[in-house]
């Protein structure tokens, strides 16, 4: 923990980061939060405490490091008192400490970091980190060895920017930073004026610098979807209530089919090209919403092989395997899988594109009570990463790519909520012809049972 000797007094946020040893952090949220004076705050403190060590402090071009983060530690942070020596690219303190102040705009600069002071790093700072590359982030990873204060950070300092953004992988969904988020609001030291600038921001903008959100440039898809859960906040529509209750309602398996693509490592996601097939284990609770309990995604996987292992996933969960399934109508021997499996009643999802997305559109957003009707546990990484990241094209429509999971979703949430339309609108099944009369059955009762049960209050 670092001491603050000096007259600055942190927002509640901006305490859990001082008090933060974490390897790797990250300051996120909405614009005018402070995530930029508490980064610089903290380095200071960090170079006055310890003797010896090895700062930088960068962004992505080396002129914009010396126009802002530069200037800010050498007027609003560091004293007079504090004699430090300010040179042109770096700062240094009486103890021995040094602050250099850098870009990376290339593979040539990425390289001078290495050479930096003995060739490790204690304490680094990337401003602004949209505006880094991925590989900038590596290298600076691979710069932090240094130990004299027995630990050290790389923190990272951003505005959001689109959920396929190298950050919001790696270091949100991927959960490879200890994460801090900002708010406007939090912030009494802004003027009415740059709050009354922000609270007139539209479209991506707004979403992303006065609310905070990793948003698509061209317009997220489910914008009534909300994830607070790396915040902290276990409400929104991801939820840890959003787990398996004996008795409480039918058990789904959501299913859209798919087969190519690759799993990038490093990121943890598949790349954008990708289609994997989804399995996503769901259940209607009586009271009508549909919990999302577990996902497997799979490229170059069989059907069968899938659903086998998604099937030995759930059962060593403690979960059943489904009775009711919902698939990718144009995808049969899916559904002939998804039988063959042990799934009792199979349909074929709906091709009403339009209709299931304004359905499950409508059931993610919250009622006056911030009741919502379909919500997803935590540990459905890849479905919160494609819900975030579906968007439309330029032209108005829908993009191909990160839609996987909600095309599952959508075609498992429609059917639920309504049958009859979703039913009419098939023309595949599971063989290729009608769906069977006792599928017929066993749905009517289903819902009928659901229907009852919800008017018992149960």
């Amino acid at each position: 923990m670092l001491d603050n000797d000096i007259p600055f007094k942190p927002l509640e946020w901006q305490s859990g980061f001082l008090n933060d040893v974490s390897p790797i952090t990250l300051l996120t949220g909405s614009a005018g939060g402070g995530k930029s004076r508490v980064a610089a705050q903290k380095a200071h403190s960090f170079a006055k405490q310890y003797p010896n060590m090895t700062l930088v402090v960068a962004r992505k071009v080396e002129k914009d490091c010396l126009k802002s983060s530069y200037q800010m530690l050498k007027r609003e942070v560091v004293k007079k008192a504090d004699r430090v020596k300010f040179r042109a690219r770096e700062a240094e303190y009486p103890n021995g400490s040094v602050i250099y102040f850098i870009g990376m705009f290339n593979e040539r600069a990425r390289e001078a970091v290495r050479s930096i002071g003995p060739g490790h790093v204690d304490y680094f700072w990337m401003e602004e980190g949209h505006e880094f590359e991925e590989e900038d982030f590596d290298e600076a990873l691979g710069r932090m060895r240094g130990k004299g204060a027995g630990w050290n950070q790389l923190v990272i300092s951003t505005n959001p920017d689109a959920p396929l953004h190298w950050i919001y992988r790696r270091l949100i969904v991927g959960e490879e930073a200890s994460v801090h988020y900002s708010r406007e609001s939090d912030n009494p030291h802004n003027h009415e004026s740059y709050k009354a600038r922000l609270a007139t921001m539209k479209g991506v903008k707004g979403l992303r610098l006065r609310d905070g959100k990793w948003v698509q440039g061209s317009g997220v898809i489910y914008e009534t979807w909300t994830d607070k859960w790396d915040a902290g906040h276990d409400t929104g529509n991801v939820t840890s209530a959003a787990d398996f209750i004996p008795g409480i309602g039918n058990t789904w398996i959501f299913a859209d089919d798919g087969y190519s693509g690759r799993f990038d490592k490093k990121a943890k996601m598949f790349t954008q090209n990708s289609h994997p097939r989804v399995l996503l284990f769901a259940q209607k609770h009586h009271d009508g919403r549909i919990a999302v309990i577990d996902e497997m995604y799979k490229v170059g996987t069989r059907e069968d092989v899938h659903i086998a292992a998604f099937k030995r996933k759930l059962s060593k969960a403690g979960h059943p395997w489904p009775s009711n399934g919902i698939f990718d109508s144009a995808a049969p021997s899916l559904g002939a899988a998804l039988r063959d499996s042990g799934v009792r009643s199979v349909w074929g999802g709906t091709k009403n594109l339009d209709n299931s997305v304004s359905v499950l559109r409508d059931r993610l957003a919250p009622d006056e009570n911030d009741w919502r009707q379909v919500i997803v546990n935590p540990q459905c990484r890849f479905l919160r990463m494609e819900m975030v990241s579906w968007s439309y094209n330029k032209r108005g429509g829908y993009n191909d790519f990160f839609d996987n999971g909600p095309d599952a979703m959508r075609y498992g949430v429609y059917h639920i909520v309504d049958p009859i339309n979703a039913s009419s609108e098939l023309d595949v099944s599971v063989t290729g012809t009608e769906r069977t009369a006792i599928d017929d059955l066993m749905h009517k009762i289903d819902v009928e049972w659901d229907k009852y049960m919800g008017e018992l209050g149960l």
